[in-house]
């Protein structure tokens, strides 16, 4: 998709945008690509009623998700694709809380704040 964006683009849009940057489209999929990967997990962990680490990630990812924004554009002058960057900041502990979650829960039986 991100090979023929342009195209698929013309055809949704048409014209009337411009071109849209390819930083946009390539931030965009690292975010599609890291959501789909980290609901795997998360999935399985909210079938199975393991949400408190989840839920503990939900209410901090927003504040992250502000202070990453600020510093992009305020700091650092990023242009618009500085938001879909900084979502996928703010929630990457879905690709590495996650899974770590799954196993320890799963395969090696943990309890505590893994298991809640």
């Amino acid at each position: 998709m991100l090979i023929i964006c342009n195209w698929i683009y013309g055809i949704w849009i048409g014209d009337e945008i411009g071109n849209i940057p390819f930083m946009m489209s390539f931030v965009v999929l690292m975010y599609a690509v890291e959501n789909n990967s980290a609901n795997l997990f998360a999935v399985i962990l909210n079938g199975a009623g393991y949400l408190k680490l989840q839920f503990i990630f939900c209410i901090i990812s927003p504040f992250i998700f502000v202070m990453i924004c600020y510093f992009f554009i305020k700091v650092i002058r990023l242009d618009a694709y500085c938001i879909p960057l900084a979502i996928f900041l703010s929630n990457i502990y879905g690709l590495i809380i996650s899974p770590i979650q799954t196993y320890l829960v799963f395969f090696k039986g943990k309890q505590g704040i893994w298991a809640s």
